[in-house]
């Protein structure tokens, strides 16, 4: 592998399989679905590995935990020396949300950024009640000789206390090797995208030898200076730097990022302030109808429906009053609720 290309060390938080380790007792209840996710995230590894787009490590399973010192000790090593941490949410188990609980306390010490986390959320995942009991297989019944202990879905909304700013990837068990790919191209390409992990240098075609300072390096460490602002939280300085370099597509990637994680909030202010750049600039005009749709869903999901339904308005007048024009069945939407006198209150959103 060529030290042109960034090497991202991952951490994977989940369950333990004791044959391997010889440390943790065996989880008899849903370890042979982690295995072969487990087995999906090594192969998508090795696969962009060989294809040279990034040099991914897994730093931490179970044949590399050994006795003679303790395992929180050895967590706290991997973590250090992690770039990215994968929570799989496959189902909630105790010690899943120990050491997610382990990460965020790490990142929040070192003022990194929740990027840093991401969540695998199996879509059929469950609370899994029944490993509390020493053979989770036989767990005791609740009614009778026939009825066992059920694994109630989970709705990590609710079972987590916050999970704000984690992004959360849902996946089906039987595409995983086909998401994991993607997901792992996605994540690795917008990292760079944005100067993300620096620990070796990136070669452009501009600069081919990785080393110098020409205007896509330029330009890359102007992106990455906007994230990094973000990151931090200082938003009057990432709206002036905005307004300096002139780059509402980062600003409209960011904007998009915080709706998919539900950040409505966040989301609102960005496309707020592009609201006003694409207003000011003429080259900006086609931006316009995606700003003005955007926005106005992020307030109908807040519960500003007047708000809302003028925006949608403003994006209706831009498209044109196309039969399949997304903003027309969002403003009858909006409409619906301001005409019906059905104003609900403005709610909190509650993230995946």
């Amino acid at each position: 592998m060529s030290e042109k290309y960034p090497a991202y060390r991952v951490f994977i938080v989940r369950p333990w399989h004791a044959q391997a380790s010889k440390i943790h007792r065996h989880l008899d209840d849903g370890v042979e679905h982690v295995n072969g996710v487990l087995a999906a995230i090594q192969d998508a590894a090795k696969l962009h590995n060989e294809q040279g787009r990034f040099q991914v490590e897994i730093v931490f399973d179970e044949t590399t935990m050994q006795p003679g010192s303790t395992i929180l000790q050895q967590l706290y090593v991997a973590l250090q020396a992690c770039d990215l941490t994968v929570v799989l949410l496959d189902g909630l188990r105790p010690n899943v949300v120990f050491e997610y609980g382990l990460v965020l306390g790490m990142i929040e010490a070192k003022g990194e950024a929740l990027s840093r986390v991401l969540g695998l959320h199996a879509t059929d995942a469950t609370v899994l009640v029944r490993n509390y009991f020493e053979l989770p297989t036989r767990a005791p019944t609740l009614a009778g000789p026939d009825v066992g202990v059920i694994n109630p879905p989970l709705d990590i909304s609710r079972h987590f206390s916050d999970i704000s700013g984690l992004f959360v990837h849902r996946y089906d068990r039987h595409q995983i090797i086909h998401t994991v790919r993607d997901w792992f191209l996605a994540y690795f390409r917008r990292d760079l995208e944005r100067g993300g992990v620096p620990r070796a240098t990136v070669a452009t075609e501009a600069d081919p030898e990785g080393g110098g300072t020409s205007g896509a390096a330029t330009a890359q460490g102007q992106t990455a200076d906007i994230w990094n602002q973000y990151r931090k939280g200082d938003y009057e300085q990432i709206i002036r730097r905005a307004d300096t370099m002139k780059l509402p597509d980062e600003l409209k990637a960011l904007a998009l990022a915080y709706m998919k994680s539900r950040r409505v909030h966040d989301a609102i202010r960005v496309w707020a302030h592009l609201e006003k750049l694409v207003a000011e600039a003429n080259e900006l005009e086609k931006m316009r109808y995606t700003v003005k749709l955007h926005l106005g869903i992020c307030q109908y999901i807040v519960g500003r429906y007047e708000i809302a339904l003028a925006l949608f308005e403003n994006a209706v007048e831009l498209e044109g009053e196309s039969a399949k024009s997304k903003a027309k069945g969002w403003r009858e939407k909006a409409k619906e609720k301001v005409v019906g006198n059905f104003v609900e209150p403005a709610r909190s959103v509650t993230e995946e």
